[in-house]
C-alpha cells in the first residue's frame, strides 16, 4: 500500500507539473498557433478534427444534434479492410445516456500521442492517402503493404473508436452526487474514442482540472506523466542512476525533464 500511495503522489505530483509546463507553453506560442488554425490554440500535439473534414465551426459552436431526449455527435473512425486499404471517416454517433455514476463530456482538445498513430493508421502506407467523400462526409483512405496486413488480422473489418485521453467540459451527469458534482468543470480524461465531439465515462475516471485551466492544457494529463513516470520508477527499481532521452524532442522529453 506504502508503495501504491508514493506512486499516486508522484503521478498527482506529475500531472500537476505537466499542467503548469502546458500553460506556460500555449502563453509563449499562442500567437503563432493563432495564425496557425486560425485561432484554436492549442500545444503542438493537441489537434481538434481538422479543417478539411469541413467542420471545424460545426465542432466550436456545438450545433450538431442535440436534444433532451437524443444526442449525436461525430466520432472519428479507423477501419483496415480485408482488401488492403486503410478507410479514415466521420462517423455521426448516439452518444450513450449518463448511467447514476457516469457523465457526458464534451471533447474539446485530445492529443495525438504515437500509440493513436498507431491504431489510427495502422500499417498503411500514407504516401498513398487519398481524400474522397464529401465536405460533411470525408473519407481518407490509404493502402496498406500486404508485407504488414498479417500484423493487422486483428482489426481488419472493424472500424475503431481512435483516441486515448483527451479534456472538455461535463455537460451531462448521472443521478450519483459524485457525478453531479462535475457538472460545468474542465476535466481531463483517458479510456478511448476520445476523438470524438462527445464522450460518456466513468466520474471516477475523469480529472477535475484547477480553474482557470482550459482544456488544451489539461489534455495530456494521463499518456505522458504516468510514461515519464513508469520509466523513472523502473529506473531507480533496477538500481540505474541516469536515463538517456532527447529531452527537448518530445512532450515526454520535456515531462522527464520536469520530473
Amino acid at each position: 500500500m506504502g508503495g501504491q500511495a508514493r506512486y499516486a503522489g508522484r503521478a498527482a505530483q506529475a500531472s500537476a507539473k505537466m499542467l503548469s509546463f502546458a500553460k506556460a507553453r500555449v502563453a509563449i506560442k499562442k500567437q503563432r498557433y493563432s495564425e496557425k488554425r486560425g485561432g484554436l490554440r492549442f500545444p503542438t500535439n493537441v489537434r481538434t478534427l481538422p479543417a478539411e473534414f469541413g467542420v471545424a465551426e460545426k465542432l466550436k459552436t456545438g450545433s450538431f444534434t442535440m436534444s433532451a431526449d437524443t444526442m449525436t455527435g461525430l466520432q472519428l473512425r479507423s477501419l483496415i479492410k480485408k482488401s488492403g486499404e486503410l478507410e479514415i471517416s466521420l462517423a455521426s454517433v448516439p452518444v450513450p445516456e449518463p448511467g447514476p455514476d457516469e457523465v457526458v463530456v464534451r471533447v474539446e482538445a485530445s492529443p495525438i500521442n504515437p500509440s493513436d498513430l498507431g491504431l489510427l493508421v495502422g500499417a498503411a502506407d500514407m504516401t498513398t492517402a487519398k481524400a474522397s467523400g464529401t465536405k460533411d462526409a470525408p473519407v481518407i483512405t490509404a493502402k496498406v503493404p500486404d508485407a504488414a496486413m498479417r500484423a493487422m488480422a486483428g482489426r481488419l473489418d472493424e472500424s475503431m473508436p481512435v483516441g486515448n485521453e483527451g479534456a472538455g467540459v461535463v455537460i451531462k451527469t448521472g443521478s450519483s452526487d459524485a457525478a453531479k458534482a462535475l457538472m460545468g468543470k474542465t476535466v481531463a480524461m483517458i479510456g478511448g474514442a476520445m476523438y470524438a465531439q462527445y464522450r460518456t465515462i466513468r466520474a471516477k475516471e475523469v480529472l477535475p482540472l484547477p480553474d482557470g485551466t482550459t482544456p488544451a492544457e489539461g489534455a495530456s494529463c494521463f499518456v505522458n506523466p504516468l510514461t515519464s513516470l513508469g520509466m523513472v520508477e523502473t529506473m531507480r527499481r533496477e538500481g540505474h542512476t541516469a536515463l538517456v532521452h532527447t529531452a527537448a524532442a518530445s512532450n515526454l522529453g520535456q515531462m522527464l525533464n520536469k520530473i
